[in-house]
């Protein structure tokens, strides 16, 4: 009796200290590592630009324009790559506006700062409200951006 004990404790233990080795103890990615994790190709945009909406869904039927080409990356060191539909590229420079980290801002080519509010950052998702103003043309959105 006192060996069939043993041997169960034995097996709770085993079970628990296999239960434990598996579990492991991950920190949480800092915004910065969530960001640069990836590049992120929109998924969905809604965007009102000199008071004309346009849409697009990544694989959806109702789109107004096309970003299946479109991605950027966002480096550590702060800079970064636009890639537009063109398969041209432009350089960037970013960074975070807030202590919370829930504004983002980044200077296309020294020239066009764009600013990402209400940013929430997952490891599957970048979602956000967009807005700047390139020469007079002036551009609010809504997106949801994913891992290219």
């Amino acid at each position: 009796m006192k060996y069939v004990k043993i041997v169960q404790l034995f097996f709770i233990i085993m079970i628990f200290s296999s239960f434990l080795s598996c579990t492991k103890d991950v920190a949480p990615q800092t915004p910065e590592q969530l960001l640069t994790a990836h590049a992120w190709k929109i998924d969905e945009i809604r965007y009102l630009q000199n008071n004309t909406p346009h849409y697009y869904k990544r694989g959806g039927t109702q789109n107004t324009e096309s970003f299946s080409d479109e991605y950027i990356e966002f480096f550590s060191d702060k800079t970064g790559k636009y890639y537009a539909q063109d398969q041209s590229s432009a350089s960037l420079t970013w960074g975070f506006a807030n202590a919370e980290k829930t504004i983002l801002q980044y200077t296309l080519q020294s020239s066009l700062p764009i600013t990402w509010e209400n940013l929430i950052l997952t490891k599957g998702s970048i979602r956000y409200t967009e807005y700047y103003d390139r020469y007079g043309t002036k551009s609010l959105a809504e997106a949801i951006r994913i891992p290219k």
